[in-house]
């Protein structure tokens, strides 16, 4: 049953419908494009009727079964075989569409290139068990098929070029314009897919339902029509300025009756290997038996469009075009295009098709279709249930035109516009579905699963591995806000007056009513994951954040004048079974060892051992604290601990390269740094947590005991009594990951909430035989305590700076190590040696790193600034990359002028020189804080100098 959107929500989605209609790129592209010059000759020559009336004449082979079944039976006798009908058809190597018999795309291209390399005197093996298959299926091509093209006689044209235009067009006319090529052995011409048929594909369209229909509406006149637009190649768009509303009506009529009788579209189990024969660009031989076994979810609209959408990006958009169905696709365009006009809410006919998965073809269809050509029907799709969750997703497959937003400041300007109004759109399209839900009656349970869905949806996106690029930065902070404010929008959001049980002075909160069937769903969810295509395996964050988000919700005081009491029980069961699924979904990542993996060329799940430490973005942005509270109030913080510890299985007989030891110690880095994220977190919030009753002492103490056995445990290599530099993160990338923390600085921020007399007696032993001065300046300048400070200061005295460096063969720690030396107060002159080590590794390597070399020439303007030599700092040269000046690498050009602008205010103090420089900086990028606050300070220190 579909929504009830009053009037205001339905003004509301027409609004985002017109807005999304012109604001798409593809609504302003190539194709919509109309040649003035054919045009103008159109209205002289009048074109579209004469061409018209060549497609209504033009001769092509239509293939029949029985022409195939007449083969294989003189194929059968001549040879002694018995092969049937049925051997291509359950192979769907052929396929009856509109009562036309067609080869899969795959077997033509195989039988073309068969012929094409006998004429090239090359041999072609084909494989026993289908040998008698492909012979005689090559007849039946060579005899039907094989140069099959759309014709017309030399007499018939004249014919029509007589009736149906003036002296002006004749033969030559139409060659010339290369609508036509004429056949030099025969008398006739080929038609071609020409410019004319692309700028007058309407009017032509048009004419020839006219020609067709105009007089006889029938369902078989219309096939006429349909089968002469596509095979003349006619891409339709609208018909709405030559046909009548009561013409096009009938129009879409004929094309759900059409889509409706054919059994091509019926789902079936060998769905995937029709698509799988029908690609286009497949190398795969017919021949081959090796397809896997597909077999699609048609329980929902929601869970077949996730299936074909997970097979689709697996097989490399294997789905998208399918020619054997191209005339189906005329009939679902022309719905797409003209079923704006139902009513009560538009596009009743789409949202009926898109519900049906009966015909799974025609919502993938329009699902890949509609955010590239008809994204102005998505708003009107969230009326309907079973399309909801899947209707948003849409939203950032749409191309916003670039030239509308960016204004002067660039391109990342203009792909952060664009990602910001697709949030806007999102989100006001969330208004109006909560709008509906608050106000009426609905089925909760079916809402809440709609709801967990979005959720989900958005969560995933937050969580989905980003490089670290620009692009990929703006968008992953679009997602992250809008999954905050759909959270905040969902929270805000007060049921209608018929949504409470009884009768209260206090209008309830609508996510009241959805957190049991969200907590369903989830749990579900965890039992149920995502199909893995390989063996690297993270931890769910996506789900885990978000149980997370549903349980602070829960846990919300209720007034008992809000719900009723069965309501309230029912919340707290969800929070409990919340709780238990986050500790699942954490301990089963640490006790696998095994993981199912979809094999792509069987269809079916392998077991294969796991691996970690790949996709664990996005760590750093849970919230542990509030999850080792739950634990903890829930009584299971200990067994956490203790399922964690007995996961662990070191192979003592090997070294720390072995893989099983890799894996081990990757599970007790994830461990630490939830813990030390979590540690830190509950101390920052302490007093709010405390108010709400969580056990806040006993969970700090339990994990500043974790933090102090398990940071001296795994700080140093002794496989002989299972232990593993857990700190040592060599393999790490800098800066590939923007969230990314070390364990070792999050080690140091935790030391910061110990007691003293602690820090000192596990610093005294974390550093006793320690000769790693990258994490020792680390933690000098991370800690706060002084003494604990000079603690650590004593001991880098101590170490031999060269030692350090001759120990370490990456390059990851040494530029680690060279950005802690040079942010140092006191030990800024260690990062000389380590920044010359780090520069004879760029001069070895053969390739531009361009991450190290930035990062050097930061730390080279820092430590001519520390120096206090400006002239050293002047002759810094900037980085050079490869094909490109210096001149043109403006990001490193603005950085030594800003460290310029600095050294003339701090040491300098010429402040008027400072002004004029930080002025002209900030002229180029007005948005740059660190500009403005420095032209804000220079300014002030001459006012009052």
């Amino acid at each position: 049953m579909s929504y009830y959107f009053p009037y205001l929500i339905e003004q509301n989605l027409r609004s985002i419908s017109e807005r999304l209609k012109y604001l798409a790129a593809n609504n302003n592209t190539y194709h919509k494009y109309i040649d003035p010059v054919v045009k103008g000759e159109n209205l002289k020559l009048n074109l579209s009727l004469l061409l018209s009336h060549i497609i209504l004449n033009l001769n092509f082979i239509k293939g029949q079964k029985t022409d195939l079944e007449s083969v294989i039976a003189n194929y059968n006798l001549a040879n002694q075989t018995n092969i049937s009908f049925d051997d291509y058809e359950m192979r769907c190597w052929i396929r009856i569409v509109d009562g036309e018999l067609i080869l899969s795309s795959v077997l033509r291209s195989y039988l073309w290139k068969f012929d094409y390399d006998q004429t090239q005197g090359k041999s072609t093996e084909i494989p026993e068990e289908n040998y008698d298959l492909i012979k005689c299926i090559q007849i039946y091509y060579r005899q039907h098929i094989h140069d099959s093209k759309l014709v017309i006689s030399g007499e018939v044209l004249k014919h029509i070029l007589k009736a149906y235009t003036s002296d002006a067009v004749d033969i030559t006319f139409l060659v010339s314009r290369n609508i036509l090529k004429r056949d030099e052995n025969e008398n006739t011409y080929h038609w071609l897919r020409s410019e004319h048929a692309r700028h007058l594909r309407n009017e032509i369209a048009a004419t020839l339902w006219l020609l067709t229909s105009g007089q006889d509406q029938s369902f078989e006149n219309f096939k006429i029509f349909v089968e002469r637009i596509f095979r003349a190649e006619i891409f339709v768009d609208d018909l709405s300025d030559y046909l009548s509303n009561h013409q096009i009506v009938k129009i879409v009529e004929f094309s759900l009756s059409f889509l409706m009788r054919e059994a091509d579209l019926k789902k079936s189990d060998t769905e995937f290997l029709k698509i799988n024969m029908d690609y286009y660009h497949s190398k795969q031989r017919p021949i081959s038996n090796d397809v896997p076994d597909i077999r699609f979810n048609y329980s929902s609209p929601r869970q077949f469009f996730d299936d074909m959408t997970f097979y689709d990006w697996l097989f490399q958009d294997l789905f998208f075009y399918q020619p054997v169905r191209g005339i189906y696709d005329r009939a679902i365009h022309l719905i797409l295009q003209n079923n704006a006009f139902t009513r009560p809410i538009p596009y009743q006919n789409v949202r009926a098709l898109l519900k049906d998965t009966s015909r799974p073809y025609i919502i993938y269809r329009i699902f890949t279709d509609i955010p590239r050509q008809y994204p102005e029907i998505i708003p009107y799709l969230t009326t309907e249930p079973e399309l909801l969750s899947m209707t948003f997703n849409l939203i950032d497959k749409i191309d916003i035109i670039p030239d509308l937003v960016g204004g002067k400041y660039g391109n990342d300007r203009k792909i952060q516009e664009v990602h910001e109004l697709k949030n806007e759109l999102y989100l006001e399209l969330f208004d109006c579905v909560l709008l509906a839900l608050a106000n009426h009656n609905i089925d909760y349970d079916q809402a809440g699963k709609i709801i967990a869905e979005i959720l989900l949806d958005n969560a995933e996106n937050v969580f989905a591995r980003n490089s670290n690029s620009a692009d990929n930065s703006i968008k992953h902070d679009t997602y992250k806000s809008r999954y905050e404010k759909v959270i905040q929008k969902l929270k805000n959001k007060k049921a209608g007056s018929n949504a409470s049980v009884d009768s209260t002075h206090i209008q309830p909160r609508l996510i009241l009513f959805l957190l049991p069937e969200i907590s369903k769903y989830l749990i579900a969810k965890a039992a149920n994951p995502e199909r893995n295509v390989n063996e690297f395996v993270s931890l769910p964050l996506p789900l885990i954040d978000l149980c997370i988000e549903i349980l602070k919700v829960s846990n919300l005081p209720i007034s008992e004048l809000e719900i009723t009491t069965d309501n309230v029980t029912e919340i707290r069961t969800a929070s409990n079974d919340l709780t238990d699924l986050i500790k699942s979904c954490i301990t089963d990542y640490f006790t696998a060892d095994k993981v199912d993996v979809f094999d792509r060329l069987t269809g079916m799940l392998v077991k294969r051992a796991i691996h970690r430490g790949v996709n664990d973005y996005g760590v750093e942005i849970v919230d542990w604290g509030y999850v080792f509270l739950q634990f903890e109030k829930n009584n299971l913080m200990d067994a956490y601990v203790n399922e964690f510890n007995s996961s662990l299985s070191f192979n003592e007989s090997e070294d720390k390269y072995d893989e099983q030891n890799r894996e081990e110690i990757q599970k007790v880095r994830i461990y630490l740094k939830a813990t030390l994220i979590g540690f830190v977190s509950i101390h920052q919030n302490k007093d709010v947590y405390e108010i709400q009753g969580m056990p806040v002492k006993n969970t700090l103490e339990k994990l500043e005991k974790q933090i102090k056995e398990m940071g001296l445990l795994y700080s140093f290599n002794d496989l002989a009594n299972k232990r593993m530099d857990a700190f040592d993160e060599s393999l790490s990338t800098i800066n590939v990951n923007f969230y990314y923390q070390s364990l070792s600085s999050l080690l140091y921020n935790s030391i910061n909430y110990f007691d003293r007399q602690d820090g000192v007696k596990f610093l005294t032993a974390y550093f006793e035989k320690s000769i790693d001065t990258g994490k020792m300046l680390a933690a000098i300048n991370l800690i706060n305590d002084v003494e604990l400070k000079n603690i650590i200061a004593k001991r880098v005295e101590v170490v031999n700076i060269q030692e350090f460096i001759e120990s370490k063969f990456g390059i990851t720690e040494l530029l680690y190590a060279s950005i802690e030396a040079i942010n140092s107060e006191t030990h800024w002159n260690l990062a000389q040696p380590l920044m010359e080590r780090l520069q004879r590794y760029l001069n070895k390597i053969t390739h531009y790193d361009e991450n190290t070399t930035n990062i050097l020439f930061q730390i080279e303007l820092l430590l001519a600034y520390k120096e206090k030599d400006y002239q050293k700092l002047l002759n810094i040269d900037i980085p050079k990359r490869p094909y490109q000046t210096a001149e043109m690498n403006l990001t490193e050009f603005h950085l030594k002028e800003f460290i310029k602008a600095l050294y003339e205010l701090n040491h300098n103090h010429n402040y008027t020189k400072a002004i004029e420089m930080l002025k002209s900086l900030t002229s180029k990028d007005e948005k740059n804080v660190r500009y403005a606050f420095q032209l804000y300070r220079a300014e002030t220190l001459k006012a009052i100098s």
